[in-house]
């Protein structure tokens, strides 16, 4: 004789053999059951996570320091609204910190490399390239270059880079650095 198993579950009050329709069904309903004590842990374990993650992505940040002065050619932009793309800014007070958090794993810091989402994400927010694009318009415009120009024949770009931009250990960003990303990508 085949046992049943009979779950009452904290909702409903009714046995999930009984309610369930389907033996899919049925192992849904028990493990909405089963979820009223793992759930609480679950979310101490992601709350302990989201913690963790918040405070090492703030150590990343606060190791990137090393400016006194804002370049005069400095590029600074504000984090467009849905559908707006980017809009330029004048050069605010410097100093501060910008802290930020997010649930996702990332799988390396090389953003040559950043395929997953959530390493795409983090190095899309801290590396900067020659140019950018505007998400809605697919307009290019100067990031690390504050000018380019293509030549007739389309087969050279001449960039021209930003003066003062540093890396966080103080070191000058020079056309080298753009020469070895280059090379690293091919």
């Amino acid at each position: 004789m085949a046992r049943s198993a009979f779950v009452t579950p904290r909702r409903t009050g009714k046995p999930l053999a009984a309610a369930a329709r389907s033996p899919v069904e049925w192992i849904g309903r028990r493990a909405d059951a089963r979820a009223g004590a793992g759930g609480l842990l679950g979310g101490i374990v992601r709350a302990i996570a989201a913690c963790v993650g918040f405070v090492l992505f703030a150590a990343f940040f606060a190791l990137a320091q090393g400016y006194d002065s804002v370049p005069d050619d400095a590029l600074i932009v504000r984090f467009g609204e849905s559908g707006s793309g980017y809009e330029l800014l004048e050069a605010g007070t410097q100093g501060g910190r910008f802290i930020t958090a997010l649930m996702i794993a990332t799988s390396t810091w090389n953003p040559v490399v950043a395929l997953d989402g959530g390493s795409a994400f983090c190095t899309g927010e801290m590396h900067r390239g020659l140019v950018g694009i505007r998400p809605m318009t697919g307009v290019y415009f100067p990031e690390l270059a504050k000018s380019w120009a293509i030549s007739e024949d389309g087969l050279n770009i001449t960039f021209h880079l930003r003066e003062g931009i540093r890396w966080s250990d103080g070191a000058p960003f020079t056309a080298d650095d753009v020469v070895f990303t280059y090379n690293d990508l091919i």
